[in-house]
Parts: C-alpha cells; structure tokens; sequence
C-alpha cells in the first residue's frame, strides 16, 4: 500500500488530537483487500517503532461513523489486535484506519 495524504479522490479534514474526542469510529473494515489489510497492520507496528524509538509522529488516516475521512498526527504508543493507542491516550480502532503516512 503506498501512503498518500489523499484517499481516493477525497482529501481527509485534519485535526488536533483534541478534537479526536469528538469523533466515533466505524468498527466495520474500510479496506478491500486481505494485503491492504496486511500492510497496515505492518504500517502500524512501525509507527509504534518510530513513536517509541526516534519520538516521530506519524499521521493517521481513518474513517468516522458518519464516513468522513479524519486524518490525524501523533505518535503511536501501542497497537493491540484491535486499537492503536496514541502517545495523548486516545484509541482508534484498527478496522477503520485506512492509511499510515510516515
């Protein structure tokens, strides 16, 4: 999967770890195929790498309930077989994660 800022042909709203809380997440899974699927679960574990080690956010791009794309920079403190769990607290599930940009 290559990282891009933009998803399709829609440009994802930005936010501040802050506004994260305003946001519910789809627990339905936004990628098509099992190697997309793959490749973020490999994207993830190495921005847990990368926030852990070197302290370098990375930017997440996922989906809301409503089917806005949000994107977001943090850095990833943990990832578990269902969320990502952010350096400021906050968790994202995984299914609706659809890009990590490095």
């Amino acid at each position: 999967m290559q990282s891009q800022l933009y998803v399709g042909k829609v440009r994802p709203l930005h936010i501040d770890t802050t506004q994260l809380a305003n946001y519910q997440f789809t627990n339905n899974e936004v990628l098509n195929s099992k190697e997309a699927i793959r490749q973020r679960w490999i994207d993830l574990n190495r921005g847990m790498e990368l926030g852990k080690l070197k302290q370098a956010p990375c930017r997440l791009i996922f989906e809301s309930d409503e089917g806005d794309l949000i994107s977001l920079e943090d850095n990833i403190w943990a990832v578990t077989m269902k969320s990502v769990i952010l350096q400021s607290g906050r968790v994202i599930p995984i299914p609706c994660i659809h890009d990590i940009v490095f």
